[in-house]
């Protein structure tokens, strides 16, 4: 993934997003080409996991190379919202988050492992959940339909494109244009992280400037 370094996403708040985002399209390199399916996803020490069904193509996949794509919040940026004057000529943009995660994919196919991952991705997502009311008959059912899939991570690469190296001025229009246009959750993230980097930016700017000015100054 290509990643301008004024787009590059924290290690920190990329850890976030494997920790928080659900699910993810996962994309797996097989003997007659690329496997990929839409999977939940429960992040936990350096694996992403869940479980499918011993039909799923990916369940057939052990010790393949993969790649886990997180999406965050997205939105178009209308041109207007770019321009800091009427004879501004900007096109259009769109910004995103995104993660990708890449690793080796192992599949568990030993009742234990399964069970483990369905409990576990279960009361993560729902924690009030009662085991009990899941028979014994009924278990078995699920253990033979399905597989335990793991990504164990190796690499991390994310980004967010949301108009931090834009000016100031231009991200507080991009927000109120975003917020006009029902897109909160990308307002949000560019008024907590775009905007403060955008001002400090900015100020970094003129202080350079202002110490050139003063070399000048002392030359002169």
């Amino acid at each position: 993934m290509h990643i301008p370094d004024h787009f590059k996403l924290d290690p920190a708040e990329a850890q976030i997003m494997l920790a928080n985002a659900g699910a993810a399209d996962v994309v797996a390199v097989a003997p007659t080409g690329l496997e990929a399916g839409f999977l939940p996803l429960e992040y936990h020490g350096n694996c992403l996991a869940t479980h499918i069904g011993r039909a799923n193509p990916l369940a057939k996949l052990d010790g393949a190379s993969a790649l886990a794509i997180f999406h965050g919040p997205d939105a178009y940026i209308r041109s207007t919202w770019l321009r800091v004057s009427p004879q501004a000529k900007d096109a259009g943009s769109w910004n995103y988050i995104t993660v990708h995660a890449y690793g080796t994919l192992h599949i568990h196919t030993d009742d234990d492992a399964v069970w483990t991952q369905v409990m576990r991705h279960q009361y993560a997502l729902e924690p009030d959940f009662d085991a009990s009311t899941i028979t014994a008959e009924h278990k078995q059912k699920m253990l033979r339909a399905m597989v335990c899939l793991e990504l164990e991570v190796e690499r991390v690469e994310a980004k967010a494109k949301m108009s931090q190296n834009k000016s100031p001025e231009v991200v507080r229009q991009v927000v109120a244009g975003l917020r006009e246009a029902g897109c909160a959750q990308v307002a949000d993230w560019m008024e907590a992280y775009s905007l403060p980097r955008a001002v400090a930016k900015q100020e970094m700017l003129a202080q350079i400037k202002a110490g050139r000015s003063q070399s000048a100054a002392y030359e002169e």
